[in-house]
């Protein structure tokens, strides 16, 4: 049988043109229901933020909830300015919540977050939760020039509370803290493409839930912690009290320095605003005053580095105490060391730092609190 090499030509270039068609409507349509068009996001230029996601988990595996058979799924959502438990209501005073890991609360679900529960006792605020996984002080000043200023500005912003501690210890010790990760180009393309194109963003939807069926699945993305097991529990017993002392050395300078750029850049950025930096406490560090602490960490758990890790956490407190003394400001910011006290105990936490659903309600009423009695 003879090839006719005209006709496979012209179905040659049929088949080209359908699909350069097919492939130009693909694109036309994702143009307009993605987020190319949109405003951008203030939060795009900072590392690791995400915006504009919707993800689940299941947590069961790190504490259980009361009604909970072998699920506990919670769902974590970022808004497009990169913010969690944000209602945009010009009506209300917006009150910023700052940290790591244990603001943003990963593993605690939409409406019970410690911002969430502070929505309900004072509904005249807007608790917004700007909360990032392994972000320090350094990655907050970095936000507060590239980011928090652009996303609220049109709104009230009454109180700026940084929740810090845990994060900083790095900046007492390296270099290498006071340096954001820079994102590859690939790392910028997939996340520029995962945000805008709607086509891109469902089918790494459908792929994850495809993965969570066919695999454990649980932590597709989850980075907050795992789970404390009876062999590696907080210690029980008698534990000795360790002395500690001001650090002195360069990189403590350097983050006493550090806290008063992000103290005066908050005011400069939000003049009108009250400023709260609350020491955060966590169970496993037991302070007995300001330079002197039990540590019942584990052994594995008990040192950053060569330093001792309560040790360390007492000295970043310390600095901070020391870098907002000698500001001169007409308006100090407010501190409150809660490390100072036990208000978060072993069972509020899933590992060593992290909290539970119970937990998050203890920080909620301790703000509430300390702030608005």
């Amino acid at each position: 049988m003879k090839i006719n090499k005209r006709k496979i030509n012209e179905f040659t270039k049929l088949a080209c043109y359908n699909l350069v068609i097919f492939f130009a409507l693909i694109f036309f349509i994702d143009l307009v229901l993605g987020n190319y068009l949109k405003k951008k996001s203030p939060a795009r230029d900072i590392p690791i933020v995400d915006f504009s996601k919707s993800r689940k988990w299941d947590v069961a595996n790190l504490y259980k909830n009361k009604k909970q058979d072998s699920k506990n799924i919670i769902e974590y959502v970022r808004d497009e300015n990169g913010f969690r438990s944000f209602e945009k209501n010009h009506s209300k005073k917006i009150v910023l919540t700052v940290g790591g890991s244990t603001t943003a609360q990963k593993a605690i679900t939409e409406k019970r977050t410690w911002q969430d529960l502070l929505d309900l006792i004072l509904p005249e605020y807007d608790f917004v939760n700007g909360g990032i996984d392994g972000f320090t002080s350094y990655a907050h000043l970095v936000s507060l020039n590239n980011w928090y200023p652009s996303a609220l500005i049109n709104y009230d912003v009454d109180t700026i509370i940084y929740y810090v501690g845990l994060n900083d210890i790095p900046l007492l010790y390296s270099e290498r803290a006071y340096r954001l990760e820079k994102i590859t180009t690939w790392q910028r393309l997939k996340k520029y493409f995962l945000n805008n194109s709607l086509i891109l963003k469902k089918t790494y939807l459908i792929f994850r839930i495809t993965k969570h069926k066919v695999s454990d699945g649980a932590f597709d993305g989850f980075t907050a912690g795992i789970k404390r097991t009876s062999d590696k529990d907080f210690i029980k017993g008698q534990v000795p009290i360790k002395k500690f002392n001001y650090l002195n050395s360069t990189n403590a300078d350097k983050y006493k320095f550090l806290i008063q750029k992000l103290i005066s850049k908050t005011y400069e950025k939000f003049p009108n605003s009250k400023i709260v930096l609350i020491q955060q406490q966590y169970p496993g560090c037991d302070f007995v005053d300001k330079f002197s602490v039990k540590n019942r960490l584990p052994y594995e758990y008990s040192y950053y580095d060569r330093y001792d890790f309560c040790i360390s956490q007492g000295q970043v407190y310390l600095q901070q105490n020391l870098a907002i003394s000698s500001l001169n400001l007409k308006k100090p910011p407010i501190v409150i060391p809660m490390y100072l006290k036990e208000i978060l105990l072993d069972k509020d936490v899933y590992d060593y730092v992290h909290t539970n659903p119970e937990g998050s309600k203890k920080i909620a009423e301790y703000i509430k609190l300390q702030l608005w009695p």
